[in-house]
Order: C-alpha cells, then sequence, then structure tokens
C-alpha cells in the first residue's frame, strides 16, 4: 500500500530578500509564495519580525531570511515560541540571483529538513544546508538555550 503524496510547502520570504528575485525564483519551480508585502501590505515595511516569525510558525509555512534576522535574540526567542521552521543565508553580500540560486539548488534539503517539526533555523551555504538550533548533537540544546539566557 502506498502513502498519499505530501502535499507541498509554503514559503513565507522576508524583506531582506527582496520581494522580486528570490520569491519568483521558488515560484517558478511550482511553490506557494507568500512575501511580508503579499499578506500585511503597507505594514511589511515595518513589520516586526518577531511577528512574521509568529505567523510562519502558525501556518506551518517555511521561513526564509537573512543573517540579521537569526541574530536577535527576540526573533530566536520568536522561532521557538511559535514551532517556525526557518532558513537563513548567512552572508548579507550576495546580490538577489546568487540569494535566489542558493535556495533553489537547496530546494530538496529544505523542503526535506522542512517535513520535520519546528522549531528551527538552517543556515544555507550555496551546496548545504546546515541546523543552527537547536543544535542536532544536543536535542535539549533547546532548554539549556533558555537556561543561559536567565543567568
Amino acid at each position: 500500500m502506498s502513502s498519499a503524496p505530501l502535499d507541498p510547502p509554503e514559503f513565507l520570504v522576508d524583506r531582506s530578500l527582496g520581494s522580486v528575485t528570490v520569491p519568483t525564483a521558488l515560484a517558478q519551480l511550482g511553490f506557494t509564495i507568500h512575501t511580508l508585502e503579499s499578506v500585511w501590505g503597507e505594514r511589511a515595511a515595518t513589520l516586526p519580525d518577531e511577528e512574521w516569525l509568529e505567523r510562519g510558525g502558525r501556518e506551518g509555512w517555511l521561513c526564509l531570511m537573512k543573517d540579521k534576522v537569526r541574530r536577535r535574540p527576540e526573533n530566536r526567542s520568536a522561532i521557538e515560541a511559535h514551532g517556525t521552521k526557518g532558513f537563513c543565508i548567512t552572508t548579507g553580500k550576495l546580490t538577489g540571483p546568487e540569494q535566489a540560486q542558493m535556495f533553489v539548488h537547496n530546494i530538496n534539503r529544505i523542503i526535506q529538513a522542512g517535513r520535520k517539526p519546528g522549531p528551527f533555523l538552517y543556515a544555507v551555504y550555496p551546496k548545504t544546508i546546515q541546523r543552527l538550533f537547536p543544535r542536532p548533537d544536543n536535542p535539549s540544546s533547546r532548554r539549556q538555550t533558555k537556561l543561559k539566557s536567565r543567568r
């Protein structure tokens, strides 16, 4: 007996990746893409990161972003609190087409990782992805991170 095929994921693309090149590249692969502009309209320009990270987690969307988002403690807290599934380019020195190529090249890895329950954040590199948190070698690192932040 064969199981039913899994539904393709939907993506939420942060404004840090632009609203044209990365979303268009993924849409051309047949995926449903949400941008902050398409979901929040004029509010997108000033929308707090925690708000879109919460919505992405609640909807089960795979959230794509750049480095600045992952470095803010309040964003990491939002990812953890809402079960957000994040994928982050770790360098800010890429053009839109280079960013799009990194996501397109890794799309199968991203989808495979995205089928696992959140919360998590993966770094996206030119030829691979790597989980940043929780650490794959320590499943309890999420709890340890919270404990460390209280000290």
